[in-house]
């Protein structure tokens, strides 16, 4: 079994376990494109891994995916936006050098620094270095056992 390819959990059933609306699970895993009032298009791509199922209940996302929505929604629980999230995940494959940035082990010892670069270079740090702390917080909030188990998806 390949983790990262492999479909393994349905839509509903990841953004379950995420602890997310499956909307917003459905978006991360199929980003979208929509109307906007002034009829332009808004459009988003993908940020976790994820394959179109033959049905609605069918597995779609393997492993991998579901570990990058974990880390997805940990830095937007601690309030980081989306529209900052999708250019640095980029950032983040681009610098470390990896295709699965949000489930990179590299993410967790070395993305607070790169995080930071990129936001110095986007015009975007701010007086004090919260945002990156909050993301660096939240990541390590979030891979802490919440239960007796050793689990965990890094």
């Amino acid at each position: 079994m390949d983790r990262f390819r492999t479909p393994l959990y349905g839509i509903a059933e990841a953004a379950d376990y995420l602890s997310v609306p499956a909307s917003t699970f459905t978006n991360w895993a199929y980003g979208y494109d929509r109307p906007t009032r002034g009829g332009r298009r808004l459009k988003a791509t993908p940020v976790v891994t994820a394959d179109r199922p033959s049905h609605q209940k069918a597995p779609a996302v393997p492993f991998i995916g579901l570990a990058e929505g974990f880390a997805l929604a940990a830095f937007r629980k601690s309030g980081v936006p989306l529209q900052r999230i999708r250019p640095a995940i980029g950032v983040l494959q681009q610098e470390l050098g990896v295709e699965h940035a949000l489930a990179s082990r590299r993410l967790f010892t070395d993305g607070a620094e790169v995080l930071y670069d990129y936001a110095e270079h986007a015009g975007d740090t701010p007086r004090a270095p919260r945002p990156v702390s909050s993301w660096w917080s939240a990541m390590a909030s979030a891979s802490s056992p919440k239960s007796s188990s050793n689990t965990s998806v890094w």
